[in-house]
């Protein structure tokens, strides 16, 4: 179930939250499986207890309370929970859009006037409740909810977009799809997406002309649309990688579009992979196998990324089936690299299914966590993801977590409004 799954990787990850020194990060995972439940937590910015939620799962909880209460996405009701969560007597940690929009919620304002604009990752960590619930409702209902629910402490276009994708891919993902497929899908919507807006804008000039209070909200422009398109098939181009070495070129912290990418660059790794990745490298067998590639390169006369003479610019993994897969420094328009990869893994996933393995939910999450930085947000989503794929929260992980029977429970309510 993507709601308790989620709250608890965010447990797991949190005590490496925004360690972003790869030295302290190997120290730390040295002669240990992986970084979960860290004791003592290792968070630079705030101290919470080992086995409290992240303060991501602080606001998704907050978002789940709501709707099991109200059985709909209420945005007047979700945002006195917030505030009643996160207003005078918080103990816990609040970021910068929670600040803005106490801030705005005391002086009188209601949603979405209580959302400023944010583009952290806040705007996916926080939804799976909200997708938990509408599941299997159509695309442009469960779009529309999820940007409502946004907008009431990120009331921003760039939140949006990227909050809208990641619903629509758990959704994919509840509704028996792989990550593959369900990442596949989405950039098939965000696409028409661009398409309408376009075609609205062509045939509507003063389209443009926005009223005031859709200039400051920031309009979901057709640009907007293609660009998160891209930046999910520049995900999936670097499925082949190590998710340790996709997560140090695409970035590790709480900014959009990499918080989002990475969480997703990892199950798009294991699907590619058969859910049967190869270990992950060390850094002198990194420099041995692209030194060799490069002299097999150079002797051949291959093209490694499409000029003569230059050799691949990837760090792969160990028998990796794919080649070399450079990553541009921004998502290519069009993505055609990402787009062969997604077609790959979906060849493969329909030769050949691939059940999860009993340990994939722990693998997953691991490999989440490892790189650092945003781990809780990265992990929580991989979490939720995982969930939705039927991995298992080993029972002594779930013993680790505070509150974790609470959530589950309530996690059955909201499933039970579905239905």
């Amino acid at each position: 179930m993507p709601t308790s799954s989620d709250l608890e990787e965010r447990v797991a990850a949190l005590e490496a939250q925004w360690v972003y020194s790869e030295a302290e990060l190997a120290s730390l995972a040295a002669g240990r499986p992986g970084l979960e439940f860290f004791d003592p937590p290792q968070c630079p910015f705030f101290e919470y207890p080992l086995g409290v939620p992240s303060p991501y799962f602080e606001q998704a909880a907050a978002l789940l309370g709501s709707l099991v209460e109200v059985g709909k996405m209420d945005c007047e009701h979700y945002a006195a929970a917030t505030f009643k969560t996160f207003g005078p007597g918080f103990p816990g940690y609040r970021d910068r859009s929670l600040k803005a929009f106490l801030r705005r919620y005391v002086a009188g304002l209601l949603p979405p006037a209580t959302g400023t604009p944010d583009e952290q990752a806040n705007c996916f960590a926080r939804l799976s409740p909200l997708v938990a619930l509408y599941a299997g409702a159509p695309l442009d209902v469960l779009a529309a909810a999820a940007e409502r629910m946004i907008r009431v402490t990120q009331h921003g276009a760039l939140a949006v977009a990227y909050g809208t994708a990641a619903a629509l891919m758990l959704n994919g993902v509840i509704g028996d799809a792989s990550v593959a497929a369900a990442v596949a899908a989405t950039v098939d919507w965000l696409e028409q997406r661009q398409q309408q807006e376009q075609e609205r804008m062509e045939i509507n000039p003063a389209a443009d002309m926005q009223p005031a209070a859709e200039a400051e909200a920031e309009a979901l422009t057709a640009e907007l649309w293609g660009a998160v398109a891209a930046a999910l098939l520049q995900a999936a181009e670097a499925a082949p990688l190590a998710p340790l070495t996709a997560a140090a070129r695409l970035g590790r912290n709480c900014h959009l579009p990499n918080c989002l990418q990475t969480p997703l660059q990892v199950l798009l790794h294991l699907e590619h992979h058969g859910w049967q990745p190869p270990q992950q490298q060390r850094p002198e067998q990194v420099q041995e196998q692209q030194q060799t590639r490069r002299e097999e390169q150079h002797q051949q006369g291959e093209r490694a990324d499409g000029a003569a003479g230059e050799p691949a610019d990837a760090d792969l993994c160990l028998s990796c089936s794919m080649g070399a897969c450079p990553l541009p420094g921004r998502p290519e328009q069009g993505s055609p690299a990402g787009r062969r990869v997604l077609a790959a893994v979906l060849e493969r996933q329909r030769q050949q299914h691939a059940d999860l393995p009993p340990d994939a939910f722990v693998q997953a999450v691991r490999l989440a966590i490892r790189p650092g930085g945003c781990c809780a947000s990265r992990a929580g989503f991989v979490g939720a993801l995982m969930g939705a794929l039927g991995g298992q929260v080993p029972a002594h992980w779930a013993a680790q977590v505070q509150g974790y029977g609470e959530v589950e429970a309530q996690a059955q309510r909201l499933v039970a409004l579905r239905d």
